[in-house]
């Protein structure tokens, strides 16, 4: 194994600033050739792997407070879904409408009327190809399992509202996500580790923004509660 240790190298940048594209690519020329590595195919490079959980099942992990004296407990639910596709970019950004729409409702319950605690935030993940989404409660009310419980009963709780929600509250909420994407960057660091994160994942997704705003048209009431049921209950 050790012989064949780093017999092959697989090089991707990201060059940014104040350099012209002649400059950047002499840049990208002069790495490989000081650590002389036989290059490795694009199709060898192992990207970073999430394991696929199955459908209709639950894991509970228990990590312990070292410290006795610590009064605080914390959980953190999530919610895996669908493993990320271009074809149906649509239904991912419907998953970042429906947490904007939980967000406040759930901080709300939890946070502000339940008083779990300090900490209390909702939002959707995506962690490499893996979309869903968290709830996370920091609390000295009660441990983890009565926080789990706390944290179905909301769920149970927006189950029903979810009923009554108009097309004209969806519209908000889209565009509410639509704004994030036509903010300019705030400065060259944002810029680039947004951009970065697309080459680590594999994406290259470039245009992202406007391919989002694109999506975004495309959401409705439907696709959301569809969204909601296969992710916090039927999980089909």
């Amino acid at each position: 194994i050790y012989k064949d240790w780093f017999s092959k190298a697989f090089y991707e940048m990201y060059i940014t600033g104040n350099i012209t594209k002649e400059e950047a690519l002499e840049i990208s020329h002069l790495i490989p050739e000081s650590f002389n590595k036989e290059k490795c195919f694009f199709s060898e490079v192992v990207r970073t792997r999430i394991l696929e959980l199955s459908p209709n099942t639950e894991y509970f992990y228990e990590n312990p407070n070292a410290n006795p004296a610590e009064k605080n407990s914390c959980l953190h639910s999530y919610f895996q879904w669908e493993t990320f596709e271009l074809t149906e970019l649509e239904k991912h950004m419907a998953l970042f409408v429906l947490f904007q729409m939980l967000s406040e409702p759930c901080f709300d319950t939890l946070r502000t009327k339940e008083q779990l605690g300090y900490v209390v935030f909702c939002q959707n993940t995506a962690l490499g190809r893996a979309t869903g989404g968290r709830i996370l409660v920091q609390s000295t009310v009660g441990g983890p399992e009565f926080l789990y419980q706390r944290i179905n009963a909301f769920l149970d709780a927006m189950r029903e509202k979810m009923k009554e929600v108009t097309e004209e509250q969806v519209k908000k909420n889209i565009e509410a996500v639509a704004l994030r994407y036509k903010q300019p960057y705030l400065n060259l660091g944002e810029e680039a580790t947004i951009y970065y994160d697309e080459i680590s994942k594999g994406s290259y997704r470039f245009d992202y923004k406007e391919k989002n705003l694109e999506a975004l048209e495309k959401v409705d009431l439907k696709l959301l509660t569809k969204i909601f049921e296969e992710m916090f209950f039927t999980k089909v």
